[in-house]
């Protein structure tokens, strides 16, 4: 531990049990919470250290050192929470956050990856050794509890894991589960593929039909027409449709053109024609006053008859018929020219505007959204979504499938652990008297039930559930559990949790009678997991609990008279 003024103070622990004693207001509870704050913990439950009279303007930073694989880990964390230094053997590891720090020292349990992506698949999310702290601490507040027996389950932030961690403890289709999650998982993508797909297509249908609406087409898109839309397509470029058939603007501006031109052909014939006749007109009243004055003069008869001849000749020539079919012809063509040009400007200037420039957008986004869409059956995602549901439904099925060979032993290790306290704890001699005594591990509700055997009037024995109220009895039942749980855990499941046991304040609920329970239970489980450290916080005398403890820490010995060193009241 660093004080502000640059002074350090070290505790030094062993493996086996570390028993920190120190009276009250000495920080036992402070240090309980700090080895958490030091594995990691966000903060102590209480309030942020940097603000807590114990630490304020004292202490800056501590170090906590791990041997590891024959390595030396260096974990520091200031005080503040806000900086971290992690040092493998003397060499520094990158860590710039909290979230560095604890990958750091999850990475020391060596669990394999598969196992840890079993866990994640099983449960859904990313387990680590911090969610598996709760296995790691009972607190004070939290003895003497049977059901939701594990202190930190009080937490929701852990409570709401504890199912899940304990539901892939004892489960014995882990595999099986596994490969499901895995074929869930990618029915999961194939249904939002779908999905994206369908709504997609959806709006690129409705997009198609807006646009032929645009071109007066009648022609509805279903998603399953792509050909008769192509043709429909086909139909609309050059024209319009119109009153449900066809009509082809540019068909209709040529026959205007040519009728048009026929027009323009008649108007000139018919003006020469009419030229023509005036003159044969004028040709003829000139021979006519000719003759009418040679007439009946000597000498001029054979000029008169000349002149008739030529009269009759222009008489016979002037063709006034042919002028008039003409007109008639010219009146034809220019009544159809006004009837195309009337059409071509109804179809021009409609309800929904067509004008080129929308044409040609409709056009462009007809031809894309063509190209875009891709047909997607609404029946396709049903299946796909009954298929994601069987497979959740049988996910659940193997979940509810406990291996029950692994509860029953977790049973009895903790009936184990209870009667190592017989001959140390009266209550527990009481319990064992009880017929068939033992104690069940139930996973739904994470809970404790002893239970014995009682005859029923016809001398036939049945199992019933018997629970002396005794807050003394339930703690020690409770630390039986903690011990029984961490024992499965070290040794039958390959999860993240530390070789750790902390206990605070055991001996407060016993009478001197039963405080050598706590002892028992203990020493027990350091003699069958030699790996693990336990630390107990009390204020009560080691040997008052039957522990012989590997480290003993007085904390009125420090300098401070407590856990923090460099603080006195």
């Amino acid at each position: 531990m660093v004080g502000h003024d640059g002074n350090r103070h070290s505790y030094r622990f062993s493996r086996g049990i570390n028993y920190i004693y120190g009276a009250n207001g000495t920080g036992k509870s402070a240090f309980y919470e700090f080895l958490d704050f030091m594995l990691g913990a966000s903060r102590p439950s209480s309030a942020p250290l940097s603000e807590m009279e114990w630490y304020k303007d004292t202490l800056h930073s501590a170090e906590l050192s791990i041997t590891h694989n024959g390595s030396e880990y260096a974990f520091v964390r200031s005080i503040d929470g806000l900086s971290f230094n992690i040092k493998k053997d003397g060499h520094g590891i990158p860590c710039q956050s909290l979230s560095d720090y604890c990958e750091i020292v999850n990475s020391l349990l060596e669990v394999p990856s598969d196992a840890l992506r079993a866990l994640e698949l099983y449960a859904g999310e990313k387990l680590k050794f911090r969610s598996m702290t709760i296995f790691n601490f009972l607190g004070e507040k939290g003895a003497g509890r049977l059901d939701d027996f594990l202190d930190k389950s009080s937490d929701l932030k852990y409570g709401l894991k504890v199912a899940r961690i304990l539901d892939f403890m004892f489960n014995d289709h882990v595999q099986e589960i596994v490969d499901l999650e895995n074929k869930a998982e990618e029915t999961r993508i194939r249904q939002s593929a779908m999905t994206e797909k369908l709504r997609t297509a959806d709006f690129l249908v409705s997009l198609i039909n807006e646009k032929l609406s645009i071109l007066r087409s009648p022609f509805v898109f279903s998603g399953r027409n792509i050909a008769a839309l192509r043709k429909a397509i086909e139909n609309c470029r050059g024209g319009v449709y119109k009153k449900g058939r066809i009509e082809n603007i540019e068909g209709l501006r040529f026959a205007a053109e040519s009728v048009a031109n026929k027009v323009s052909a008649l108007s000139i014939e018919v003006e020469d024609m009419k030229s023509t006749a005036k003159l044969q007109q004028n040709r003829e009243k000139l021979l006519k006053a000719l003759v009418s004055v040679a007439e009946g003069q000597s000498g001029y008869e054979q000029c008169v008859r000349a002149a008739i001849r030529m009269v009759e000749e222009i008489q016979e020539g002037a063709s006034y018929s042919r002028l008039d079919l003409k007109r008639e012809a010219l009146g034809k063509a220019r009544v159809e020219l006004k009837r195309l040009n009337s059409q071509i400007i109804a179809l021009e200037s409609g309800d929904s505007p067509t004008d080129v420039e929308q044409r040609q957008v409709a056009f462009s986004v007809l031809d894309d959204a063509i190209e875009r869409f891709e047909y997607a059956e609404g029946g396709d995602l049903a299946q796909i979504t009954k298929e994601l549901q069987e497979i959740q439904k049988e996910i659940a099925r193997l979940k509810a499938e406990d291996d029950e060979e692994k509860l029953r032993a977790v049973s009895e290790s903790i009936t184990a652990y209870y009667s190592a306290c017989i001959e140390f704890a009266p209550l527990a001699a009481e319990d064992f008297s009880r017929q068939g005594y033992e104690i069940n591990f139930l996973k739904k509700g994470c809970s404790l039930r002893p239970s014995k055997y009682e005859e029923s009037d016809g001398n036939e024995r049945r199992r019933v559930t018997y629970i002396a109220g005794s807050f003394a009895r339930h703690a020690l039942i409770q630390l039986c559990g903690y011990t029984a749980l961490l024992e499965f855990l070290l040794r039958d499941v390959e999860l993240p949790v530390l070789p750790l046991l902390c206990v605070d304040h055991p001996s407060k609920p016993f009478d001197e009678d039963n405080k050598r329970g706590v002892g028992a239970i203990l020493n027990r489980f350091v003699e069958r997991n030699s790996a693990v450290q336990v630390f107990v916080f009390d204020s009560a005398n080691p040997a008052d609990l039957g522990i012989a403890p590997a480290a003993f820490i007085n904390l009125a010995g420090t300098p401070g008279g407590g856990f923090n060193p460099f603080y006195t009241a």
